[in-house]
């Protein structure tokens, strides 16, 4: 393994923007200098401006986000007692069934207006041990209730009816059927039954106990109409709140406890390719595809000899070069014999002339 330069550990300080030595004395005498508490306390300077200001805008926010909640429920107000949409119209004829006139409706006198000329229903105390009943069977007899009720005040509050009702078929027949169960049956049960113009004066009162209760939903709407424009304005502004709040300076030391060792070594003439790195070669891991496993024998291949080429032969003949015709004729044929002459002081000459 190839040895490399490592760096002394280094820390950057976020409020001075400069690089200390992480060590506990540089970072002791770094924070008790001056220049370091100036830029802490110019920081804590700038955070609690900086809320300051987004306090106001947020102020600033919820101030027009009023006016215009404020605007849109008055239009709608207008909308409403001119008669304008289907909306309007199914509300205001809501009213007018129930005895309430749109126009009587006010905001001032509005929780003095919300009692009405119909007889309270008195509620049993629940039993806890009692398993709960069903919503059907618990609104049937509230509506029998409601229908005793109404027919005599004064009456004693009836024990739990059944949950048998008369009925007839198209033919006239009388037959008994279940409420809950929708179980029916020809003879009259035991335990007791609900003849067919009881049945009927209870739906009558479950009919206007329903209109009632509509009718006090849209006044209970429109009286508190600032509160619920005020209550769905905070869920809005709650999810608009997107960015956190800025985290204090002592959770932001407090986060700091590990510290980054960072190379401040800077060649200053950087290759192309980047800096040293020490190569670890990794081990490629074994898969196995799942293969069917054969049993065979293999068979004797002989070798293959390959012989070489032989050699091409060479064949070398004398180039022989012919006179044109015009010269063969006028210049006979004749080898001329080359004289060396001796120039060089050094050379050697020949004694006799053989």
């Amino acid at each position: 393994m190839a040895d490399y330069w490592k760096s002394n550990e280094r820390k950057f300080c976020d409020f001075c923007k400069c690089w200390i030595a992480d060590n506990k004395p540089s970072i002791q005498f770094h924070e008790n200098g001056r220049r370091h508490k100036a830029n802490v306390e110019k920081r804590i300077s700038e955070i609690s401006k900086k809320a300051a200001k987004d306090e106001k805008s947020r102020k600033k926010m919820d101030i027009e986000l009023k006016k215009m909640e404020e605007a849109a429920m008055a239009a709608y107000a207008q909308d409403i007692s001119r008669n304008g949409d289907m909306t309007s119209q199914n509300i205001n004829r809501t009213l007018m069934e129930s005895g309430v006139h749109p126009e009587s409706i006010s905001s001032a006198g509005a929780s003095t207006s919300r009692a009405e000329d119909v007889p309270a229903m008195r509620q049993k105390p629940v039993d806890p041990l009692l398993p709960p009943m069903d919503p059907q069977e618990l609104a049937f007899i509230q509506a029998q209730r409601a229908a005793a009720l109404l027919k005599d005040p004064d009456a004693i509050e009836p024990k739990d009816p059944t949950l048998w009702c008369e009925a007839k078929s198209p033919d006239g027949h009388t037959y008994y059927w279940n409420v809950k169960t929708n179980e029916t049956v020809w003879e009259a049960p035991k335990e007791g039954f609900v003849t067919l113009d009881e049945y009927y004066k209870i739906n009558e009162a479950a009919v206007q106990q329903q209109e009632q209760a509509a009718a006090k939903e849209i006044q209970f709407h429109r009286d508190n109409a600032d509160e619920i424009v005020a209550k769905n304005r905070r869920e809005r502004l709650k999810q608009r709140r997107v960015q956190p709040e800025e985290e204090s300076i002592s959770a932001k030391w407090a986060k700091k406890d590990e510290y980054q060792a960072v190379d401040t070594f800077v060649s200053p003439t950087a290759g192309p390719y980047g800096k040293w790195e020490t190569v670890t070669e990794k081990e490629e891991k074994y898969m196995d595809l799942q293969l069917p496993k054969v049993s065979y024998t293999p068979a004797y291949v002989p070798p293959v000899v390959e012989h070489p080429p032989p050699e091409p032969v060479r064949n070398f003949k004398e180039k022989v070069t012919k006179l044109d015709d015009a010269t063969a004729s006028s210049i006979p044929g004749f080898f001329k014999k080359r004289k060396f002459q001796l120039t060089g002081r050094n050379a050697r000459q020949r004694l006799d002339d053989d």
